[in-house]
């Protein structure tokens, strides 16, 4: 599963054209993190999920793969 969660934030982040470390700060969340969920060697836990989803403006689930649904809203 953390193969589609990172490729839906690679895919969300170039959509909305921010950076990882502009996201990093926005939501408090460490760049090494942030990282490491780019690159598929970890998944979040539920409440830097729930950061990530709501900086970016989509649905937890769907960042998960759990959801068709992208927008929240």
């Amino acid at each position: 599963m953390s193969k589609i969660f990172s490729h839906r934030l690679k895919e969300t982040l170039n959509n909305r054209n921010v950076k990882p470390i502009n996201l990093s700060k926005a939501t408090g969340i460490d760049k090494s993190s942030i990282s490491s969920y780019l690159s598929g060697r970890y998944e979040p836990k539920t409440d830097k999920l729930v950061k990530i989803a709501t900086e970016l403006k989509v649905d937890p689930l769907w960042l998960m793969g759990m959801a068709d649904k992208k927008e929240v809203e």
